[in-house]
């Protein structure tokens, strides 16, 4: 023979299921929870232990005269170690039929005009291979080229102004 239920008794009876292992779980949890925690220092004097109430002067930490004090110093501009400094210059420039370069022109540059200069120098002391005719014969040709530098931030002096 089979016994009915009706329906709201089982809900019934479930919810209260529910409720008793919700309680229980927690009840577990809140053990776990309060149980001693062991002390992470052991054997070692914690310097709360040290420090006596009596040697505070807390009238002097709140009292609002600061009058005393002095502003600190400001740092120098200083750029952290490791850091560099990059840019570069795009130049064109003619190779003549003996390889040497002339008629360097700056085209641009980042930063504009701070290596400019070295970089004419650079392509001026090189030494280019010539296009050649059908004979043989070099003939000079045009051509471009980017230089690029990279210098530590350290060997850069801020402008002062």
């Amino acid at each position: 023979m089979q016994l009915k239920i009706p329906t709201v008794l089982r809900y019934a009876i479930s919810a209260a299921a529910a409720v008793v292992l919700v309680l229980g779980a927690s009840g577990a949890m809140l053990q776990y929870l309060d149980r001693p925690k062991p002390d992470p220092l052991p054997g070692m004097v914690r310097a709360v232990q040290l420090t006596k109430s009596t040697d505070i002067n807390l009238d002097a930490l709140l009292s609002r005269d600061h009058d005393n004090r002095q502003a600190p110093e400001r740092p120098k501009a200083v750029q952290p170690p490791g850091r560099e400094i990059h840019g570069f210059v795009q130049l064109s420039y003619r190779v003549n039929p003996d390889g040497s370069v002339s008629n360097v022109k700056v085209l641009g540059s980042v930063p504009e005009g701070v290596y400019d200069q070295q970089a004419k120098k650079i392509i001026e002391s090189r030494m280019y291979t010539p296009d050649f005719d059908a004979d043989g014969n070099a003939r000079a040709r045009e051509d471009t080229d980017v230089i690029q530098f990279t210098i530590p931030a350290d060997r850069v002096t801020p402008d002062n102004d």
